[in-house]
């Protein structure tokens, strides 16, 4: 039965995913935006050592190069968040965040959220505020947030800020 909900909800969710203009995408869109706008270019510093490899973002007071990026997705995978993540992995102590991570948990979250409170279906029956765990690893596997932050990484960085900024500065 859980199965027959999660498909149900996962071919809702594709199809709203096609048209741009739904209330996930747009919400990336915006934040991704309010960033450009507002926030400010991190430095990201290396610290070498013969054991080591790590990464440091450090803030600065520059605005963002956005002139250097032709899309979203390089300006998110290229631009450090100013916080400094472990890695968990061996050689490679530490990573300066980049806003390409920040934005994947983001759109999961939306989404997350987005499923609980328009699919009373998919809620917990204990916990309303929550979704179901077999119906959330369901479509945790179908990893539908990149369907909507994809139109955002794609956008060239003029027709983001063109679309998005009036919404952002609200």
């Amino acid at each position: 039965m859980k199965n027959l909900i999660a498909n149900s909800i996962a071919e809702q969710l594709h199809r709203l995913a096609t048209d741009t203009g739904n209330p996930i995408t747009s919400a990336i869109g915006m934040r991704v935006a309010r960033i450009m706008l507002e926030e400010k270019h991190s430095r990201i510093e290396w610290d070498e050592s013969p054991w080591d490899v790590s990464s440091r973002a450090v803030r600065t007071a520059d605005p963002f190069d956005l002139a250097q990026y032709e899309t979203v997705e390089q300006f998110l995978e290229a631009e450090a968040t100013g916080n400094t993540v472990a890695t968990y992995c061996s050689g490679h102590g530490f990573a300066a965040e980049t806003y390409s991570a920040e934005f994947e948990q983001h759109a999961g979250d939306l989404l997350y959220r987005y499923i609980v409170d328009n699919f009373p279906d998919a809620r917990d029956q204990d916990e309303q505020d929550r979704m179901d765990d077999e119906i959330y690893e369901f479509l945790a596997d179908e990893l539908l947030e990149y369907e909507f932050l994809q139109p955002v990484q794609n956008m060239p960085i003029q027709a983001c800020l063109e679309r998005y900024s009036a919404a952002a500065k609200a």
